[in-house]
């Protein structure tokens, strides 16, 4: 059997979209964490209803995907925003893949409970818009 790779060549996703990953492989990131990079950390938002949150991107080896922070505490908003300004790789832990979006790809959904650890080095360095190795953005 033979597979036609062509055509996907030419796919260039700006995000990671994780629904199209095996629901097995979505359950190990949630149990696992998720290591990369932090970029793009946004202002508090809050919508109609009071209800507030944070968003940022996490840089993974193949491109990026959308983080949503729940937390909107001074200490858990400073932690992502220090992890932007210092490029340092981190482990994100005790997450959830989801989205309340419709039609929008699949999000890390950060609560109280998630831990953001940060780690020595990563198989993959920062990049930004900029960097020609940056796949994805």
């Amino acid at each position: 059997m033979t597979f036609e790779t062509t055509n996907l060549l030419k796919i260039k996703p700006l995000r990671i979209h994780f629904s199209l990953l095996d629901d097995d492989l979505v359950k190990e990131d949630e149990q696992n964490g998720i290591s990369g990079y932090i970029h793009s950390v946004s202002p508090i938002k809050q919508n109609d209803r009071q209800f507030k949150w944070f968003d940022c991107n996490v840089q993974f080896e193949r491109g990026f995907v959308r983080a949503v922070s729940f937390d909107t505490s001074t200490a858990a908003k400073d932690k992502f925003i220090n992890a932007a300004k210092s490029k340092s790789p981190v482990k994100l832990t005790k997450l959830k893949l989801g989205s309340k979006r419709p039609g929008k790809p699949i999000d890390i959904i950060l609560k109280k409970e998630t831990k953001l650890d940060q780690l020595d080095t990563l198989s993959f360095p920062f990049m930004t818009k900029q960097d020609k190795r940056c796949p994805n953005w």
